[in-house]
């Protein structure tokens, strides 16, 4: 099945599609200040509905 012609693919729609592929949260683990990262690993904002105020929210859970 073909993807639908760009013109016909709504803004909203087309969002949240790719926010489905990539999810809308992500766990990280901190150590001595310090994120667990891999050697290739990174953490990126997806922007795919436009530019417009956002709040993020930030749990600290000590272990």
């Amino acid at each position: 099945m073909a993807p639908p012609p760009r013109q016909a693919c709504g803004r909203q729609h087309c969002a949240h599609l790719k926010t489905l592929t990539v999810g809308t949260s992500q766990t990280v683990l901190i150590d001595s200040d310090r994120l667990l990262l891999g050697t290739w690993q990174g953490i990126y904002f997806c922007e795919f509905d436009g530019p417009r105020s956002r709040t993020v929210h930030v749990k600290l859970f000590r272990g």
